[in-house]
């Protein structure tokens, strides 16, 4: 797993033009053939993170024996080199096979226009097709980069080809903590996880205690630790046991204490809404764990 980076956007004046190009390739009608080593990725512009190592040895021998019939986007500049744009999985497959000493290779790819802008490249990384698709969380971080471009997200579902309903869940991601943004990354939760939880879990620092100890537990059964295994179910519970372990202790509702007289379940001092969870689950005989569910209805319908 990579570190994704910030990357500078490219200017005007660093771009070069058609005489360029027919300096440095091999013309096609379209497409372009560009020595290898005139291509260089420019950090931080693929949401790509996670290039596995087997699929680019696998894709690597795919291109000895088939060639590239896909081909990839760049951008040409002034000093005679190509910005790599799209395809970089291709690339980095090129790359391994330079390693294992052929020479002379050449990137197909299609060049962009002088006037392509920055969220032109990311519609084109975005929109390709590509046998190693996306991770949910790279898809999240396409999303974020189109709202910064100033994109609502109806507009943005458009042109991603995507529904309203997933561009908004890729909403609810974003706003994450950070720490529950790693752990989907880690492959130990789902992003489908983390947004669900969003809609139980009110507080942002009490998500993070939930995913954390949900975690702990899984890993204390020795179960395997990956996203398969813990749901949102699981993080539930564990927020919920969480909350009753902040809760003053009550005598068991069948073994009385008959030296203390029976004292009221809500205190003046208690905040309303557990005033009212605790009066609602007195009222209906339910046990002490269900008051921290009741707790979520209660701030949920109020927010």
């Amino acid at each position: 797993m990579e570190q994704l980076l910030p990357f500078k956007e490219l200017t005007a004046d660093q771009l070069g033009n058609r005489a360029t190009v027919r300096a440095n390739t091999i013309r096609g009608e379209e497409e372009v053939m560009i020595p290898l080593e005139k291509i260089f990725v420019r950090p931080g512009v693929n949401p790509r993170i996670d290039f596995n190592k087997e699929y680019l040895e696998e894709l690597a021998n795919s291109l000895l024996e088939h060639g590239q019939d896909l081909p990839g986007r760049v951008d040409v500049l002034k000093d005679n080199t190509f910005a790599l744009v799209d395809g970089e999985c291709r690339y980095r497959a090129w790359k391994i096979i330079e390693a294992r000493g052929v020479e002379d290779i050449h990137f197909k790819a299609i060049v962009n226009k002088k006037d392509t802008t920055e969220e032109d490249r990311l519609l084109q990384i975005a929109n390709s097709q590509r046998q190693q698709p996306f991770h949910p969380y790279e898809w999240a971080e396409i999303v974020r980069r189109m709202l910064a471009f100033g994109n609502k997200q109806e507009a943005i579902a458009k042109k991603l080809s995507k529904t309203a309903a997933w561009v908004s869940q890729m909403c609810v991601y974003l706003r994450q903590p950070q720490e529950i943004k790693n752990r989907v990354i880690n492959g130990e939760i789902t992003l489908a996880t983390a947004v669900q939880i969003n809609s139980t879990i009110k507080s942002a620092e009490e998500r993070v205690e939930a995913v954390n100890d949900a975690i702990a537990t899984n890993k204390s059964t020795k179960r395997k630790p990956n996203a398969d295994t813990i749901g949102a179910n699981a993080i539930r519970n564990a927020g919920k046991r969480k909350f009753s372990e902040t809760l003053p202790p009550t005598a068991t509702p069948n073994e009385p204490d008959a030296a203390t007289p029976p004292q009221p379940s809500t205190k003046p001092t208690d905040p309303p809404v557990l005033r009212a969870a605790r009066a609602i689950a007195d009222f209906f005989s339910m046990p002490l764990e269900s008051i921290a569910q009741i707790v979520n209805l209660i701030e949920a319908n109020i927010k």
